[in-house]
């Protein structure tokens, strides 16, 4: 039976302490479910096919940093978790998998979540971002765009300009569509057309994601912003359709959303 486990730490715990304690905490609790020498139908039945290794980074702030980006990690509430459902809905199927193993992983999670939350969060590791992606995976993330944001030329309409960019305004964005709508996961609202491919590197990965968003018809190029990819996402409350996957952006003010219109109204333009 799994159980919610609270660290023995003050609210008021020193950044200096909180950092050395999640540290040894991690390396007693979380560390030993991403070794060699564990069975790798732990992340194939643990994660339902999601490797774990995937968030792993060089330090223990960037990996909770990366599970935070990905909404996989909820500090205002750490048992409700995506991460832990995840953990939860595993099923002890030999004599390795069972049931205390199971709750072992789920509650170790719990811990390091709960540590992190009560030592105030990404913040107790000093603003810490999620690091580089393992070599192979596209590394190009929400930050990046938010940081230099990128604007299309309109009289620019070779192919390389289009693909640039749908990367840096749609595929840079992927990251509020995990997991519905990833190919090679069945995690997530069932029946989510799985249109986004990230086991590559960033180009090849965003073009083919590109062609799969085409091949769902679900853009209106005459008008934009009616388009159905632009609308499910979208709170009904603001002008948007219901959405299996929750709210992805509260009003038309939000950033991903305006990255997605310009791209739409971008493309339009060259196909006109």
């Amino acid at each position: 039976m799994m159980v919610a486990v609270m660290p023995a730490l003050a609210l008021a715990c020193e950044p200096a302490i909180c950092r050395e304690e999640g540290l040894a905490l991690y390396q007693r609790r979380i560390e030993p479910l991403f070794s060699e020498d564990r069975p790798t139908t732990c992340n194939q039945c643990h994660l339902s096919g999601v490797d774990l290794t995937l968030f792993v980074r060089e330090t223990p702030c960037e990996t909770m940093a990366c599970l935070v980006e990905l909404d996989l990690v909820d500090l205002d509430a750490p048992e409700r978790s995506l991460v832990l459902s995840w953990i939860g809905r595993a099923q002890p199927d030999s004599a390795l998998i069972t049931q205390d193993v199971i709750a072992a992983e789920h509650d170790g999670f719990l811990e390091w979540i709960t540590h992190t939350a009560v030592c105030g969060g990404i913040e107790a590791c000093a603003g810490t971002r999620c690091g580089p992606a393992p070599i192979g995976a596209c590394d190009l993330r929400v930050v990046d765009v938010q940081e230099s944001p990128y604007e299309p030329d309109p009289a620019d309409c070779s192919p390389l300009a289009r693909e640039r960019a749908f990367l840096h305004r749609v595929y840079a964005w992927r990251g509020r569509c995990f997991p519905c709508h990833y190919r090679g996961t069945d995690l997530g609202v069932p029946g989510a057309p799985r249109w986004i491919e990230a086991e590559r590197g960033c180009g090849p990965a965003s073009i083919a994601s590109m062609a799969n968003l085409f091949a769902l018809d679900v853009i209106d190029w005459d008008d934009p912003a009616r388009s159905r990819f632009l609308r499910k996402p979208l709170s009904v409350d603001a002008g948007g359709l219901p959405h299996g996957g929750h709210d992805k952006y509260a009003t038309t003010d939000d950033e991903m959303y305006q990255s997605v219109l310009g791209w739409i109204e971008y493309e339009a333009g060259c196909r006109r």
